[in-house]
């Protein structure tokens, strides 16, 4: 990437993302020079963080000279910028547009792709909860480009970013994003599922993320040693279906959380089958949860 291009870098949006794109683009000598969105508190807020001088709600401010745009908004308004862009006295040839979905695809950018700009995305798999700015190093980024240009572009950015690069097929990139929301926003939902339950057990005197501590630990260590699919314990995997019937009675009043456990349990039933080619009797009555209502008599101790 050539220096004289770091003159002329538009960063539109200026939320969670958007603060650690520009610290990390800062690290390498790339921070953007004008700062666009529809809240000018937003934008004057992130400039000053960043010493950046400029900063608007006006697309019309936006130089025309070996241009590039990063698109961070929320999705719903990646396709109404591009259409906004795409109306502007741009050189569309020579400018770069990159929008940082992972749920959108590079189409959001077709208004713009048919001024024969050069268009492509970069979607970070990572979690930006606040504007508390995230280290991007080693990160892994999906990308999709127009263009041999783009893509070189991308790989030189993500290079530079000490990310690690990973392309798929537009059609297909929502799984990839879905597995993200699985990963980090589910994984949320569960800690939180755990933490009304924890309220409900009557432990006092210990944090509850205390009390989780050890077990969330021991299972990410597991799944980095061992793999998905060996570090899995507990009553699904031992087949014990008193344990689950007593679960499920547990939580008779509690709609969302049985249909949550319910769901769970089936998809881990679902590896179990994959491991093991086959569930074992006990797993196959907990798959049908209404057959394990009455007390089942186990003949094993586990």
């Amino acid at each position: 990437m050539k220096k004289n291009l770091e003159k002329n870098i538009v960063l539109i949006g200026a939320g969670k993302t958007a603060h650690s794109l520009v610290a990390n683009l800062s690290n390498i000598n790339f921070k953007p020079n004008l700062i666009i969105s529809k809240n000018i508190l937003s934008a004057k807020n992130l400039a000053e963080k960043f010493s950046i001088k400029n900063y608007s709600d006006d697309f019309s401010k936006i130089a025309d000279k070996n241009l590039i745009v990063f698109i961070s908004t929320p999705d719903r308004e990646i396709k109404n910028v591009a259409l906004r862009l795409a109306k502007e006295k741009i050189n569309f040839s020579s400018s770069y547009f990159i929008h940082l979905s992972g749920a959108k695809n590079i189409d959001e950018l077709k208004s713009l792709k048919l001024k024969n700009a050069n268009c492509g995305t970069i979607h970070f798999m990572q979690t930006f909860p606040s504007k508390e700015v995230v280290n991007l190093n080693e990160t892994l980024c999906v990308i999709e480009f127009s263009n041999s240009k783009v893509e070189k572009f991308l790989k030189s950015l993500a290079n530079k970013m000490k990310l690690k690069v990973f392309t798929t097929e537009s059609e297909i990139k929502i799984f990839y994003h879905l597995a993200g929301v699985f990963t980090s926003n589910f994984l949320v939902s569960n800690f939180y599922a755990a933490e009304k339950l924890l309220r409900k057990s009557g432990i006092k005197n210990i944090s509850h993320l205390e009390l989780m501590k050890n077990i969330i630990e021991t299972t990410l260590t597991n799944i980095n040693k061992k793999g998905i699919l060996n570090s899995l314990s507990g009553p699904i995997e031992r087949g014990d279906v008193d344990t689950v019937r007593k679960h499920i009675v547990a939580l008779k009043k509690e709609k969302k959380l049985s249909n949550l456990y319910k769901l769970n349990s089936l998809n881990l039933l679902d590896l179990l089958a994959e491991k093991n080619k086959a569930l074992t009797k006990e797993q196959k009555i907990i798959r049908n949860f209404d057959q394990i209502k009455k007390p089942h008599i186990s003949g094993a101790y586990h």
